[in-house]
């Protein structure tokens, strides 16, 4: 800081860096006329670009659930259209186009009615920044909530211990799986 208590070039300030994507030091690069900063570099990577707040880690770990809901979503069936062919309810997959053949087209599956009852309940004003992301070597316990790279958001039901290690009976949105846990 200058003498009259304001930034100066080359001073270090707090900066998001769209490069790193992570709240970092900064040197101010350039100031505008009424003394507040307009670039500065990533002590970093060194990449210079417009100066950007901070964003609050609460904020960045909420961005980072979603980002992996969406690759969640993504990555599942997910029905875009019904279509009738031979007098059978077909249901078109991803996004496909209308006039795709019958052969990429699946009959759609059956919903899990017991197992969606009890994830909205146990889910019910749960936030996915409660959650943690699903790994084997993640020590889980009953109650806690994950998210799983393909079937999502997920509630841990009990934890098993059987000869070959231990497995959680985790409840997701449409059915319940098995799935290994506190492996080393």
């Amino acid at each position: 800081m200058g003498a009259n208590g304001k930034l100066d070039l080359g001073d270090i300030v707090e900066a998001y860096c769209p490069a790193c994507r992570l709240n970092l030091d900064a040197s101010v690069a350039a100031l505008l006329s009424d003394g507040s900063v307009a670039k500065v570099q990533c002590r970093t990577c060194g990449n210079f670009h417009e100066f950007k707040q901070p964003v609050p880690d609460d904020v960045r770990r909420e961005r980072g659930m979603q980002r992996a809901m969406n690759m969640r979503r993504k990555r599942t069936y997910v029905p875009d259209a019904t279509i009738k062919r031979g007098g059978k309810v077909v249901i078109q997959m991803g996004n496909r186009p209308p006039d795709s053949p019958v052969s990429q087209v699946a009959v759609a599956p059956a919903v899990h009615a017991e197992s969606r009852s009890e994830w909205e309940k146990v889910t019910a004003g749960v936030s996915s920044t409660q959650a943690s992301l699903y790994r084997e070597q993640r020590k889980y316990r009953a109650g806690d909530y994950l998210i799983h790279k393909k079937h999502g958001f997920g509630y841990v039901k009990e934890i098993r211990d059987v000869e070959d290690g231990e497995w959680a009976v985790v409840v997701f949105r449409d059915l319940t799986e098995t799935l290994p846990v506190n492996r080393a």
